[in-house]
Formats: C-alpha cells, structure tokens, sequence
C-alpha cells in the first residue's frame, strides 16, 4: 500500500447503485440538475462510492484488520459514523466478505446532516450519534465522511487505534487536518499531540467524486488515515 497508485486501478467508474436495495433515482425527476443540490437533497449522498475508490479502500481496511488482529488476537471492530445512508459502509461490507474477511462494518447516522434521508438508509445504519455508537461498538477504527463537526478530539480520547477522515481537506474544522484557515500544515497539531500519525491515502483520490467536485477541479475529496503511532505498520 506504500504506491502511489494501486495496480489495476486505472481507470475510473461509478458504482452499480443499481446493486444497493433501494430506488436511487426515484426522487431525481423535476428536481434542480445543480450536482451539490442533487447529491445532498435528490442522491442524499456527499461522497460518491467508485468501484476503484471501494475497491481501494476495502484493501486498505483488510490490511488494517489483518494488522490489528494479528497485534490483538481478535479481529477489530469497525464503525462509520455519521454514515448518511450507509451505501459506503455496504459496499465496504460486500467488499470485506469478497476478501474473506469476518470483520463487519457497523454504521450510525445520527450526527449526518443528510437524514432527512433515513427513511431510505439501509438496514445496517442506526440512528444513534457518533457517542452513543462508539459505546455500543467500541470500535478500533472509525471511518468518518464528510463531517459537518469535528469529533476527531472524541475519537482520540477513546484512544481508537485509527480513524479515517473522507472530504475536502479543512471540512469540518481545520484542526482535525492538523492546518491552518490558509491551509498551512501545522508544526504542531492536535493528532500528533494525541499520539497519532497522519497519512494521505494518495492512491485513492484519483477516483473519488463528491458533491463539491466541479470541472477543473474534480477530486477535491481526499482519505487520510490517522493511526495511534504504537500500532503504525513497522513502529
């Protein structure tokens, strides 16, 4: 996973949406064709799921799992928060399963500012906040897209061995990203502080699409994992 791209990931597709159970195109018809307002309001999604960027991911997470059990004894546990409808979660489950893995991602939407849309997520997604979640799971890695508030503090105060931030870089408070309002690294952020290492999963942007992405600027959303420095392969 050290490449800056993954081999076989060339080329870019949108997901079979078809595949999820639910009618995602039902509610387009009449609506505004502007992208953020159909993929927020119509798609009630922020980050759109390509078959390269679940693909990416869901190797990235099987190494992780095989890395955690393997320094634990048990598979680790794994929960999305703030999970909308839930279709990354699903397919990172499917994707999982393909990969032998025993590990099922749990999901909560509770702290989601697309849930007037829950009435379609899917049967994994509970509505329940990030807090409620994290006592029920107490999960080891959390994957988090597109917050709207910054619980990273939360995150690492629960002492998870890793979270997974999806977005545009700064979204949600500049902090969490370890910059500033200028989008300057900072020399001494809050993760660091926390014991945790920072990593832009490079690989993956090329294929990620979101509710921001405009021409000429398409892959504005990026995936960076932030590992407690302890369990970081090769600490």
């Amino acid at each position: 996973m050290s490449k800056d791209v993954i081999p076989g990931f060339e080329r870019m597709s949108v997901v079979d949406i078809t595949a999820v159970p639910f009618d995602f195109t039902s509610n387009a018809e009449g609506y505004s064709d502007d992208w953020r307002y159909f993929s927020q309001r119509v798609a009630g999604v922020c980050e759109y799921p390509t078959t390269e960027y679940v693909d990416g991911l869901g190797l990235y997470l099987k190494e992780r799992i095989d890395h955690l059990a393997s320094v634990r004894g048990e598979p680790p546990r794994v929960l999305e928060i703030a999970a909308g409808r839930g279709i990354l979660s699903y397919l990172l489950n499917e994707k999982l399963a393909d990969f032998g893995s025993p590990t099922v991602i749990h999901a909560s939407d509770g702290d989601c500012d697309v849930r007037s849309y829950f009435h379609q997520a899917l049967p994994h997604v509970r509505r329940e906040t990030y807090g409620k979640s994290m006592v029920r799971v107490r999960p080891d890695i959390v994957i988090a897209s597109w917050l709207y508030a910054d619980y990273t503090r939360a995150l690492r105060a629960m002492k998870v061995a890793e979270y997974i931030l999806i977005g545009r870089v700064g979204h949600a408070g500049h902090s969490a990203w370890g910059i500033d309002r200028e989008g300057n690294l900072l020399t001494d952020p809050e993760y660091a502080r926390d014991g945790y290492v920072k990593r832009h999963l490079s690989w993956l942007q090329p294929f990620q699409i979101s509710h921001q992405s405009v021409e000429g600027d398409m892959h504005s959303s990026a995936t960076y994992a932030f590992t407690r420095k302890d369990l970081v392969v090769g600490a």
